[in-house]
Formats: structure tokens, C-alpha cells, sequence
């Protein structure tokens, strides 16, 4: 892409924006706030998912293939692209967070400990 198709694009989105915000000075003076900084968006700041950790993972192509498939169909789902970009990551994070939980639900519930059971046999002290 050219720069100067990204500038005009640029300055579309400006335009559209300044637009917006005319004749709403509320929403004008937030969005001024916001692109100087000092409006705090702790919803955009933080991960949704938390602190992240990389795991190298090998996994079967076809799995891989089938992720490759899905994420397209899901940039179609507006509770995924509210959240953001929706890439074979974003599918894999999904299947696994899923898949997760279902193996929680059907997982039964930890046993408790039981102690050790008493042999009848004394260790002799010497």
C-alpha cells in the first residue's frame, strides 16, 4: 500500500471522527482527553486474559488447518471482534479457555485426602 493511500485514509478517519464529535462537545472533549492521555481505559489497557505466559506447543496439523479455517468466520462474530484481532491465536486461546472449562465441568470433584492407612506394624527404635 502506498503512503499516500494510508495518509488519505488517515485523514478520512479524521475527518469522519472530527464529524462525529461537532456537534456533541461532550464527546468531543473526552476523545480530546483521551487522545492526550490523561482519560484513563483500563478496559483497553489491561489483557482481558490476564498475565501471559508462552507455552511452546506442538500440535497436529489438521488442528492447526481447521484454526486457520475458523478465524475468518469469526471476525463475522461481533463478540470476538469486540475484543480484537481474531487470528489462529485468538481461535487456539478460545479452544483451549473452552475446552478447559468443559474438561472442569465433566472433571470429577477432588477427592479428599485420606491419611495413610495404619499397617499394624511398628517400627522398632534401636
Amino acid at each position: 500500500m502506498k503512503t499516500t493511500t494510508k495518509t488519505t485514509r488517515t485523514r478520512a478517519g479524521l475527518d469522519r471522527i472530527g464529524d462525529v464529535v461537532q456537534g456533541r462537545p461532550e464527546l468531543a472533549e473526552r476523545t480530546r482527553r483521551m487522545l492526550a492521555g490523561d482519560l484513563p481505559c483500563p478496559d483497553l489497557e489491561t489483557d482481558g486474559m490476564g498475565q501471559m505466559v508462552y507455552v511452546p506447543l506442538r500440535l497436529p496439523e489438521d488442528l492447526v488447518a481447521r484454526a486457520d479455517a475458523l478465524a475468518p468466520r469469526l471476525q463475522r462474530d461481533p463478540r470476538i471482534v469486540a475484543a480484537g484481532r481474531s487470528g489462529r491465536s485468538t481461535v487456539m486461546r478460545l479452544a483451549l479457555a473452552l475446552g478447559i472449562d468443559a474438561l472442569e465441568q465433566g472433571a470429577p470433584a477432588a477427592a479428599p485426602a485420606e491419611p495413610a492407612p495404619i499397617t499394624g506394624k511398628t517400627k522398632r527404635r534401636g
